[in-house]
Formats: C-alpha cells, structure tokens, sequence
C-alpha cells in the first residue's frame, strides 16, 4: 500500500530537485553578495553621497543587488572550473597510466618467470606454478572479455545512455536551480524574513 505513496514522494522530489538545487547554492553564494554590497557597492555610493538605504533609493538598491549577484555567480564560477580544471585533467592523467602500465606489468611477471625457468631449467615447481597461474589469468581474462562484456554490450550501451541521460538532466535541475538562487538572492531579505517569521510561529 505505501508503494504508490513513496512512487509519488519520488516524483514529487524529482520535480523539486531544481528547487533545492537553487536554495542551496543561493545559500552558497549568499556571503558573496553580502560582501560585494558592504565592501564595495555600499560604500561606492555613500561616497557619491547617496543614502544607499534611503527609501526613494530602492531603484539604486535593485541595480546594487543585481551587480553583487552577478559577480557572485562569475566568481563561483571561475572556482568551480578552475577547480575542475585541476582535478579532472590530473584523475584522467592518472587513469590513464595506470592502464598503459598494466600490460608492461604482465609482460615484466611473464618475462621474470620465463628468465627464471631458463636458470632453473624448468625444474622449480614454483615458477611452473605461477606460469600456470599467469596463463590461467590471461585466459580468464580473455573469456570475460569474450563472454561478458562483448554479448552484453547492448546493456552496456544502455547503461552509458541511462548515465547520459541523468547527467543532462542533472543539468537541468542544475540551470533551473541558477534561476531559483538568483531570485532568491535578489529577494533575499524578503524570504529571511518570512523564514524567521514561519520559524517562530512553528516554535512559539
């Protein structure tokens, strides 16, 4: 019975992924636009000798706020890929060693078996028994490959699609979660103050 019920939950999450998506990085990127307006912004036009909080300046207030937010999101931004840019390019570099070093790893093992049979004259039942070992690996390998992956590609493919598909609508929720943080940024004060208010109604 409560099958349908977690389905709904689930779907409901779903939709409200962007949503979430845009709190937190509005929450993120609230220290910023606190610092851009009182470092820079507020004191630009105090020094111009406009009342940055006087009531007939909210039109100066909403130009403030939009600069503030937009050097936010360009701020984070240029962090998030210059940080990238580090772990990424490294993660592949690695990676991708590793897997060139595991044929010439193989090939070392085969070779030092080989050299030491040829001392040994082929008499240590150790060397033979690794020999049969690494014969025996190769060729577990080859049939998984041969048996395993090759037959089921088609899910393999399938899966890759899947993986596509979530990352693009990872995406998605990532670009509607944007749109939410910035009209929450740019309403901020607003929406604290209803927090606060909803907060002490439910604690009063």
């Amino acid at each position: 019975h409560l099958g349908p019920i977690f389905t709904w939950l689930k779907k409901v999450m779903d939709i409200l992924q962007g949503v979430f998506y845009g709190v937190v990085i509005a929450y993120v990127l609230s220290p910023i636009v606190n610092l851009t307006e009182q470092k820079w912004l507020i004191p630009y036009y105090e020094n111009k000798g406009i009342l940055f909080y006087a009531p007939e300046n909210r039109t100066i207030r909403g130009r403030a706020r939009i600069v503030s937010v937009v050097i936010a999101i360009f701020v984070a931004t240029v962090m998030l890929v210059g940080l990238l840019g580090i772990v990424i390019p490294q993660l592949i570099q690695s990676i991708t060693v590793l897997l060139n070093s595991v044929p010439s790893y193989l090939d070392n093992v085969n070779n030092w078996i080989n050299q030491m049979q040829a001392v040994s004259d082929g008499n240590n039942e150790i060397l033979n028994e690794l020999q049969e070992y690494y014969n025996s690996i190769s060729s577990e390998l080859m049939n998984c490959i041969n048996r395993q992956v090759m037959p089921n590609m088609n899910r393999i493919v399938q899966g890759l699609t899947d993986y596509l598909t979530g990352f693009i609508s990872m995406i998605v929720n990532l670009f509607i979660g944007i749109i939410v943080s910035v009209h929450l940024l740019f309403s901020k004060e607003h929406f604290s103050g209803g927090a606060k208010k909803i907060t002490y109604g439910i604690f009063k």
